[in-house]
């Protein structure tokens, strides 16, 4: 995907976030059933390719798409999240609903004060640690973080922290990677 198009579907993920977000602040429905559902079809997205395919693509008609939705999530979302996947489907946007998905769980994350972080070691932490650098992320972000932990042994040793935009690699494969391009100069 082009930077371009990777910038339009950012504007428009947001827009329909916002959208989704003035419908929980407005009463109709709760955060926590927005989540619900847009997980349920992330889900269902996942195991099925073929739907997101065939929702996304414009040579099936609306009317078509509609009637998939309405059959695949009869009973299991929510009339408002239904409706609204259908505007998606009328506007011609839903080959953005991932990262629809991704931009409403981020202003949810910005209206509760929360920083999502992800950490990568090369073996599995100790809950103690995990706990302490929780806690030291908190100091530091002055937010509640939610960490996803991950491990990848490629980077032998120490800990690679991502906060939004920002890599802080303290692994030793960056370190070494670092004095081997000095040893070069």
């Amino acid at each position: 995907m082009t930077e371009l198009a990777q910038n339009k579907f950012l504007v428009v993920s947001k827009r329909y976030a916002q959208a989704l977000i003035e419908l929980q602040n407005a009463g109709v429905i709760t955060s926590d059933e927005i989540l619900n559902d847009l997980k349920t079809i992330s889900d269902t997205l996942k195991t099925s390719p073929d739907l997101n395919d065939v929702l996304s693509n414009p040579v099936v008609g609306i009317d078509d798409k509609k009637d998939i939705v309405d059959e695949i999530f009869k009973d299991s979302i929510s009339l408002t999240v239904k409706n609204f996947v259908k505007v998606l489907i009328d506007k011609n946007r839903f080959s953005a609903f991932k990262y629809i998905v991704y931009a409403y769980e981020h202003e949810l994350d910005l209206i509760k004060g929360l920083e999502r972080v992800e950490v990568v070691s090369a073996v599995e932490m100790k809950e103690d640690a995990k706990n302490r650098l929780k806690q030291k992320l908190e100091e530091k972000l002055k937010k509640s973080v939610i960490i996803n932990f991950e491990q990848d042994a490629e980077i032998i040793a120490g800990l690679v922290i991502k906060i939004g935009d920002s890599v802080i690699d303290n692994s030793l494969k960056h370190k070494l990677e670092d004095l081997s391009k000095e040893m070069i100069k």
